[in-house]
């Protein structure tokens, strides 16, 4: 376990002085669940900038300082971090080091396949347009029927688990042990998160579309968990720009779906989104995958986000895909 403030430890263990513990996150939803555990008087550092995609961030000169201080280390995994996962593995320091997709693995949740055209997406999308999946709380993962994932960069599984609230709350419970948290503390924060749960299965309940465009694949969990579908994907290989067949093939959605919306994100270029904003004549809302820190704001950000891009109207279309350079 971590003391904040054991000197006699050993070296090498999770702290080795009687400094304050040094608590290094990768991403800033992590951040609010150290922050909200961290015993009294801790340090809480953030390793990616809000507005930074951690998929190709590289670590500056004082975050690399920030993670060869640390005494405990929180990731996500799943290869979403592959440059400080390339620091810790060099380093001379040996934080302790507790990834989600671990304490996820161990509790029996399962990743969701990333999204695949191929896998037929589109198709089960639109038995459920209209009305919500059983919203079960951790259904299983088939990765062997989605053998093609869409060769997204951060590999076969989809990351992005702090979007979900159920999965949440093993993580919560695996960073207090590790933390040694007060007790208090760490009610307040399960007890938030199932707050931000109740508040999406209220409000995406009954929205009038259950299919959504998303700017890159980064929201199975969500999806999977609140009964909703991704229909296309703008960037659906994140980092590579979006080419004419992926803008067909999201023209093609919004108009099978009639959309009204489609979900941009902060961390990327909107070059693409606007052009199929001004072909298709539908709204750019925001989804923040990252958020700046504050989890529970940026889910209700986030939510306020989706109930009014799934209930958009579509608008009467303005043109074809054709002149987009292919089809799906």
């Amino acid at each position: 376990m971590v003391s904040g403030g054991c000197s006699a430890d050993p070296p090498g263990s999770a702290h080795s002085d009687s400094e304050t513990l040094r608590i290094a996150v990768s991403i800033p939803p992590l951040q609010w669940v150290a922050q909200s555990l961290a015993p009294e008087g801790a340090r809480v550092v953030p390793l990616v900038d809000p507005g930074v995609s951690p998929h190709g961030a590289a670590l500056s000169p004082s975050q690399a300082r920030d993670l060869a201080g640390a005494d405990v280390v929180l990731l996500v995994g799943w290869n979403l971090e592959p440059s400080i996962e390339r620091t810790l593995a060099t380093s001379r320091n040996s934080p302790r080091v507790l990834r989600m997709s671990e304490v996820l693995e161990d509790a029996g949740i399962v990743p969701p396949p990333l999204f695949s055209y191929e896998a037929g997406l589109v198709e089960e999308a639109h038995d459920h347009a209209h009305s919500p999946h059983g919203q079960d709380d951790h259904p299983e993962s088939d990765h062997d029927s989605h053998a093609d994932h869409g060769h997204h960069h951060h590999g076969p599984e989809d990351p992005h688990a702090w979007l979900d609230p159920a999965a949440m709350e093993p993580w919560i419970r695996a960073v207090a042990e590790v933390l040694e948290s007060d007790a208090e503390a760490v009610d307040r924060a399960l007890t938030e998160v199932a707050a931000v749960d109740r508040e999406y299965r209220d409000a995406l309940a009954d929205v009038r579309r259950r299919v959504l465009v998303t700017h890159h694949d980064g929201f199975g969990w969500l999806v999977r968990r609140y009964g909703l579908e991704v229909g296309a994907v703008i960037r659906p290989e994140g980092l590579v720009e979006t080419r004419p067949s992926d803008m067909a093939r999201v023209m093609d959605v919004v108009r099978r779906y009639e959309l009204g919306g489609i979900f941009v994100e902060p961390q990327f270029g909107d070059r693409a989104a606007l052009r199929i904003r001004d072909l298709a004549g539908v709204e750019l809302f925001v989804l923040d995958p990252l958020g700046s820190g504050d989890w529970p704001a940026t889910m209700r950000a986030n939510l306020i986000q989706l109930v009014d891009g799934l209930n958009r109207e579509a608008a009467p279309p303005q043109t074809s895909a054709a002149g987009l350079g292919g089809s799906p």
